[in-house]
């Protein structure tokens, strides 16, 4: 499985997840602006959570990108953080503590 799919099922399983879930099929007209985090600290302000680290591009299906900026618009979170609670709670099913 490559970091793509990875990224795919975390976001998916993670909107699958959330009350109310966010549509399995996204309408060919939905939203594909992904937001910034709409409670950001101002620069300079230490993080209290870390996020994934190195940073990784991946190109998301459409759908997938869809799905993600309707999560991010239900529980008013930016994209970063709602992606660092997908791999996040990925990892967790996994069982993966990252001291390997």
């Amino acid at each position: 499985m490559g970091l793509q799919d990875v990224f795919e099922l975390a976001i998916n399983t993670y909107c699958d997840a959330l009350e109310p879930p966010i549509p399995a099929n996204m309408p060919a007209d939905a939203n594909l602006k992904v937001p910034r985090d709409p409670h950001q600290p101002p620069p300079g302000t230490p993080v209290d959570r870390p996020t994934v680290k190195p940073s990784a591009v991946v190109r998301l299906e459409r759908n997938t990108r869809a799905r993600l900026v309707a999560a991010c618009e239900q529980e008013e979170m930016g994209g970063k953080a709602i992606i660092n609670d997908a791999i996040e709670a990925y990892l967790d099913e996994l069982n993966f503590d990252g001291s390997e």
